[in-house]
């Protein structure tokens, strides 16, 4: 199965992406639907659920608030195919994420974001359009709490990605 490990943020952080999602031009873009909106710790790719469960049921985590922090795009501002919610600095998330890369090597380095939107087929005066919107936008600082993270299977369908959350972890602290 394909699979991710990922943060699900709470419906009033949801609400807030998706009104910065309308404020973008759509012809050009794809945006996420609201409810796949999530923070990606890993992604696995083709694995055996049973094996990546029973890992995980090892992750040991308190806890701890997220924060957003602006709008970004992969590669570059200036060259956007993804726009993205940040995410401050965080030493939890990255002490979570850390775990789960020590047990399973995902390929991709990790930064920390809520992709909103996917750049398709834009003509350079729809694609000029969005970065200009991208770089005016203004995200407002909502914090959430992070007590649990879940495993998911992806599966690909012609109108976008369908996602099926497999198990949850809830936080637990590390034994003393």
């Amino acid at each position: 199965m394909r699979l991710f490990i990922a943060i699900d943020p709470p419906g009033p952080v949801r609400e807030q992406l998706a009104l910065i999602q309308r404020s973008l031009p759509l012809p050009g873009l794809r945006h996420v639907p609201p409810k796949n909106i999530h923070l990606t710790l890993a992604f696995l790719g083709e694995q055996d659920p049973e094996r990546v469960k029973n890992a995980l049921r090892t992750i040991t985590f308190n806890p701890f608030t997220l924060t957003l922090a602006g709008i970004g795009s992969f590669p570059d501002d200036d060259n956007p195919n993804v726009i993205w919610a940040g995410l401050e600095d965080n030493e939890e998330l990255l002490n979570l994420q850390r775990q789960i890369s020590r047990r399973f090597k995902p390929d991709k380095t990790f930064k920390a974001h809520l992709t909103l939107s996917r750049m398709k087929r834009a003509t350079p005066a729809q694609r000029a359009a969005i970065i200009k919107t991208m770089h005016q936008l203004r995200l407002e600082r909502l914090s959430f709490e992070v007590n649990s993270f879940k495993l998911y299977r992806t599966t690909l369908t012609p109108t976008g990605p369908v996602y099926k959350a497999l198990a949850t972890y809830d936080a637990r602290p590390p034994d003393l």
